[in-house]
């Protein structure tokens, strides 16, 4: 997933992140990324709380057309594909991805802080603040 070449800048203003709990964790987050993808994350952006829509991802520079602000390969997007081996074996063909998907987070949201995925689940909203069924899973 990349955002910049040939994206327009006015849709690059707010990315919602949702609710973080603490500073920490918030300040945390793109550092911990930027580690994560082995890649740059563009100075042009930064995280802050937003009184409308929560902790955001804002751009605090402007952006020109065709500039890369952020590269999260796919071998580090957390999908489907991350269920373990164990509990793959146990799911039929007709479990949707989105299914997966949720098996996955529940999976790392039990590990806590153990889990490689931490900065990103403590960054997901609270279940309160989710709109659809899957929520009540987490």
């Amino acid at each position: 997933m990349s955002f910049g070449g040939g994206h327009r800048v006015a849709t690059l203003r707010r990315w919602t992140l949702h609710t973080v709990f603490n500073f920490s964790t918030l300040h945390n987050f793109l550092p911990w990324l930027e580690n994560k993808a082995a890649s740059t994350i563009s100075s042009s952006l930064s995280i802050a709380n937003s009184s409308s829509y929560g902790n955001s991802l804002f751009a605090s520079n402007s952006i020109q057309t065709g500039d890369c602000i952020l590269h999260v390969p796919y071998s580090v997007q957390i999908t489907p594909d991350n269920l373990p081996p164990q509990i793959r074996s146990l799911i039929t063909e007709d479990v949707g991805n989105v299914a997966k998907l949720a098996i996955v987070l529940l999976i790392h949201k039990n590990l806590g802080q153990d889990s490689e995925w931490y900065p990103y689940i403590s960054c997901l909203p609270p279940q309160a603040e989710m709109h659809n069924t899957a929520s009540f899973l987490l």
